[in-house]
Order: C-alpha cells, then sequence, then structure tokens
C-alpha cells in the first residue's frame, strides 16, 4: 500500500483537483482519528490518478487531513476524541473552545470547511474512516435525505441513525446545518482491502455530484463493481440497538476473533472486564468491536431492518 506522507509533512490540505469548470464541490476528509492511516492513503491515491489523467471534472474535490497531531503520533487522538466534539450548535457563528489540540484542529477544519460551503452551499462532505476489526465497508447514516443518492451509489450497507448512541460527530454537525454529508467506514485499520473500498467509494461519491463526464463511465463500473459485492451477501439496512461504553478504568478486553457484521446470539460472550464477562444482551449483528487502547465504544449490536 501507499505509505503515509510521514511526521511534519503531513499537509492540511491532503489534495484539490480543479479543472475550472463549474460544478459541485466534494470534500474529503480524512483521518479524522490519527491511527486511521487507509482513508489518508486512498486520498493520495485518488489524488495521483487524478493528477495523472488530468480529466476535466465539473466542479472541484478537496481532501483534509484531519487530526494532523494524532496522525503524526499513530494514535486515534492526543487529548480528547476529534470525532466526538462536533455538538455545539453555535459552531458556525465562531463559538468555539480554544482548549486541547484536537479543539485546535476542529477549528482549522471549520474554518476551511465553511470557506467551501460560503461560496457552495450544495457541496458534499464525505468523512472517511476504518475501524479496529476485520469490516466490509458500511456507512453510518443519519436522518440526512440529502445523502441518500450518495448511499444508493456507493451501495454498501448502511447503519441508520449512530447519532441515538455517538454524539458529537462532525458528521451529524454538518447534518443537522442542512448540508449534504456522511460518514464512509472503509474496513480495517491499515489493510489494503480497506484502502481500495475507500477509493472507491471516493470516485463514486465524485460521480454521483456530477464531476465526470460520459468518458469516465467505464472507470466509474469498475469502481461499482469492488463495492457493490457485498449488497448480496449482507443486510442493506441495520439499525443500532445496544452500545457498550467503557471507560479507561475498565480493563475492557473484547474477547478475540470477532469482526464486524458477525452475527450473534443473546448470552454470547463477547469480552470481560474487571467486573466479569460481558455476554450479549441482544441477538443481532456485531458491530465495530473494540480491539485498540483509545476509545470509549467497547462494541455495538444492530438488527436489520426492512
Amino acid at each position: 500500500m501507499n505509505q503515509l506522507q510521514t511526521s511534519s509533512h503531513i499537509h492540511p490540505v491532503l489534495g484539490d483537483y480543479y479543472s475550472g469548470k463549474t460544478g459541485k464541490n466534494v470534500i474529503v476528509i480524512a483521518g479524522l482519528h490519527g491511527n486511521e492511516y487507509s482513508p489518508v492513503n486512498a486520498v493520495l491515491e485518488v489524488f495521483r490518478k487524478l493528477n495523472d489523467l488530468k480529466p476535466e471534472i465539473n466542479g472541484r474535490v478537496i481532501s483534509l487531513a484531519g487530526n494532523i497531531p494524532a496522525l503524526r503520533e499513530g494514535v486515534r487522538y492526543i487529548e480528547e476524541d476529534l470525532n466526538r466534539i462536533w455538538d455545539d450548535p453555535d459552531l458556525l457563528n465562531g463559538n468555539w473552545h480554544n482548549g486541547t489540540i484536537e479543539r485546535q484542529e476542529q477549528k482549522r477544519l471549520l474554518d476551511t470547511i465553511i470557506s467551501i460551503l460560503d461560496i457552495d452551499r450544495d457541496a458534499v462532505i464525505i468523512d472517511l474512516h476504518t475501524s479496529s476489526s476485520p469490516s466490509i465497508p458500511f456507512i453510518p447514516a443519519g436522518d440526512n435525505r440529502l445523502a441518500e443518492p450518495y448511499f444508493r451509489a456507493v451501495k454498501v450497507p448502511v447503519v441508520r441513525d449512530p447519532r441515538r448512541y455517538l454524539k458529537g460527530m462532525l458528521i451529524q454537525f454538518f447534518q443537522d446545518n442542512g448540508f449534504t454529508s456522511f460518514a464512509y467506514e472503509g474496513g480495517e485499520h491499515s489493510t489494503k482491502n480497506a484502502q481500495d473500498d475507500i477509493e472507491a467509494a471516493i470516485w463514486l461519491t465524485m460521480a454521483e455530484a456530477g464531476l465526470f463526464n460520459e468518458n469516465f463511465d467505464n472507470f466509474i463500473f469498475k469502481q461499482k463493481e469492488k463495492l457493490h459485492r457485498f449488497s448480496d451477501e449482507y443486510p442493506a439496512v441495520l439499525e443500532i440497538i445496544h452500545r457498550h461504553a467503557v471507560q479507561p478504568d475498565d480493563e475492557f478486553k473484547m474477547n478475540k476473533g470477532f469482526k464486524n457484521f458477525d452475527r450473534i446470539e443473546q448470552g454470547d460472550e463477547l469480552a470481560s472486564d474487571r467486573h466479569g464477562f460481558i455476554l450479549s444482551p441482544y441477538q443481532g449483528y456485531l458491530l465495530m468491536p473494540l480491539y485498540q487502547n483509545q476509545g470509549e465504544d467497547g462494541f455495538f449490536i444492530a438488527r436489520e431492518i426492512d
């Protein structure tokens, strides 16, 4: 796989491509968590290909690095989770807190994104992530009907309404303020499959936004083939019904061998902590089992919905 830009050379703007034609702006955020390298590598590969192929696109695609200090250290965050501090509705009015490193990164991102949204309120924002367990790609989707065409274009499983359990996510903030935005979970940290699937999702998002003409149809079809293989093997739509929260002193340890979308039964032993074994309270699908040191979410359970 491509190598992440190293140490002090991680630039706030990972890529910016515009060929002079008007159209929609696509804003791609990668590395909001500093231990998630595959999204950054996928972005770098997309811009390498754009600069090699030099297509005329209808609009602009720009990618912003998320938590640069955490990316340099290879950790999820330095002081607090950058994807859990977007719950202040007045952020767009400049009401932000100049405290932690992550708050400073938040201001940098917000200033750049707002400067684009001031020009194009129809811009599309996609926030790229990976997880600590083996996983297929999926979309954690809030109630944002503006983004529905992009869900259909990418065509991976959609997990509805994570905001009941996850507060302060960047995508929620922009959804609540009326912008087209969605997150994309690409797979397991630092794997080639995750990088390839994230890259495909970026191309499909650009295509759905109308950036390409017919000359790119064959290329886009190949990207669809990469992701649409998941549509027959897994539920199309799920909803989260349980979150197991963890604290640093819980001594939480996920049992080995689980992966995203594993079928589990009520009573299955999933993990342990200082209080003993942790059994599944429900039947359903296991989501995002925690196999890393940082994080407040031990696992989620979801069920299929129509």
